[in-house]
């Protein structure tokens, strides 16, 4: 998972893994293992290749996220399955519509309840609404944790 806290009061970075988790482990056949049986490996899958997408979320100022994605979760499912992963997610390729739709309101409404609050986003995927938090709180959240 990323984090979003301010690294110093006038900026915020984005900082991977702030907290001590154990890496994601997938199965992996081993040659030596009965048919039912299979090892653990704790080698994260290699990313799919990748596209920028400009995303439009305040037409008042003009406000553009440019989120780094795959170009669809079925290229990405493709990816993995020649990579040997046919366990992997593919679905946080996709922006959703309802990140979007969040983000979006987040800039239309006074963000106020954002002060001083620990702000989480479960189940981010590519993170649209929790960078959209981030940025809209302009350094008044403790910290915007973006969760998947």
């Amino acid at each position: 998972f990323f984090v979003v806290c301010e690294s110093d009061m006038s900026a915020w970075s984005v900082l991977p893994r702030r907290h001590s988790i154990p890496p994601r482990r997938t199965c992996e056949r081993s040659s030596r293992a009965k048919p039912h049986c299979s090892s653990l490996r704790s080698t994260p899958p290699p990313l799919p290749p990748l596209v920028s997408l400009p995303l439009r979320i305040d037409d008042d100022d003009g406000t553009t996220l440019t989120v780094i994605k795959p170009i669809c979760s079925s290229s990405a499912y493709d990816f993995y399955v020649a990579h040997g992963f046919d366990d992997c997610d593919p679905f946080w390729a996709d922006v959703w519509p309802a990140s979007v739709a969040l983000a979006r309101h987040l800039f239309s409404v006074s963000c106020d309840f954002i002060r001083d609050a620990r702000v989480a986003e479960l189940g981010c995927g590519l993170g649209v609404a929790g960078v959209a938090a981030a940025v809209r709180a302009k350094g008044r959240a403790r910290c915007v944790a973006l969760l998947d």
